[in-house]
């Protein structure tokens, strides 16, 4: 039988961690998904959370009760150790949380190591651009970084952006790697010096595969001139989710201009359309968000993330794992440092 480089059969169930500690609402969200993934996904799927509220919530959903186990936890600290050690044991595949991605960085850092010389980590979130780059199938890019930390480290950028266009390839399938810098003015003179410090680091990523095309506006990155938008975590954040508020406002405001008789006829010619960009615009219908330089799959979801998006992190892992990706993440690099 074929085996990915990590030992494990192709077609061996994914075992996913989910991290249900938190509040009611994540906690259900989380449960609903990993229920529901037990009998469509024939994943199996361990629960971290408060024992007592995972249980009672699955007497309400269908579940394959065979694939599913809790693990009780008294705080999200401990989900997170709990999480971890599965990880490490080599007892799960991947683990998906809604923690704070700063803290996740850290505690994956600290308990399961990162990938070469690496000393953090950086999220890669999937965000949908505006036009396709060549004959790539879909018209997205990744931010790196997205929230794990507050400033995306110049002596760890160039390695994480070679990592990242690994899963840039794999994600949409273009031919080179297109990245850019995110900054709010791309005037050489107007950069701050820690953006002018990315700015040397990454002009070395320029390869056969890969290659940095210097500052970029935000405009510029929506409008999809870049494959990897190279930024801190902070400025990552915020850009995404005001990306996300202004889809659901371009749909407020649609919906208001078609009122009346008129409108609801037109808005009925075009309510295809309006319910394609509705989920085009929604950073949740792209699952989960991956930890790129980590010695282990590991996702982000956000804190009020609904089942739905649960579930599509469930299904992005699941294909990932499929694909061999966190072995070609790692592809050339030394072995994790602890």
């Amino acid at each position: 039988m074929t085996k990915p480089a990590s030992g494990a059969p192709l077609d061996a169930p994914l075992t996913v961690v989910l991290d249900a500690s938190g509040s009611q609402s994540l906690t259900h969200a989380a449960v609903d998904a990993a229920a529901r993934a037990s009998l469509d996904l024939r994943i199996n799927v361990t629960l971290a959370g408060d024992e007592r509220v995972i249980t009672r919530r699955l007497t309400t959903a269908p579940s394959d009760g065979e694939r599913l186990k809790v693990l009780d936890a008294t705080s999200p600290e401990a989900a997170r150790d709990l999480a971890t050690t599965e990880l490490g044991s080599g007892r799960a595949d991947a683990w998906i949380t809604a923690a704070p991605p700063n803290r996740v960085a850290d505690h994956v850092g600290r308990r399961l190591g990162t990938v070469g010389s690496l000393r953090q980590l950086a999220l890669a979130a999937i965000m949908p651009t505006v036009k396709k780059a060549g004959d790539r199938e879909d018209p997205y890019a990744i931010v790196l970084d997205a929230g794990a930390w507050p400033e995306l480290a110049p002596r760890d950028a160039a390695t994480l952006v070679s990592l990242t266009a690994t899963l840039s390839g794999w994600f949409a399938r273009g031919d080179q790697v297109r990245v850019g810098l995110l900054v709010e003015d791309p005037d050489p003179a107007r950069l701050t010096p820690h953006q002018r410090e990315l700015d040397e680091a990454l002009r070395p990523v320029t390869n056969a595969s890969t290659r940095y095309i210097g500052a970029i506006t935000p405009e510029q990155a929506l409008l999809g001139h870049a494959d990897i938008v190279a930024c801190d975590g902070r400025q990552g954040a915020l850009f995404l989710r005001t990306l996300e508020g202004a889809f659901v406002a371009a749909e407020h405001l649609v919906q208001r201009e078609t009122r009346g008789l008129k409108g609801r006829l037109g808005i009925r010619l075009f309510e295809g359309r309006l319910a394609k960009l509705r989920d085009y615009g929604n950073i949740e219908s792209y699952g989960g968000w991956p930890f790129v330089g980590s010695a282990h799959l590991v996702l982000s979801v956000r804190h009020d993330a609904s089942a739905n998006a649960w579930f599509n992190a469930i299904r992005f892992a699941r294909r990932m794992q499929r694909d061999g990706l966190v072995d070609r993440l790692q592809q050339g690099a030394e072995r994790p440092k602890t």
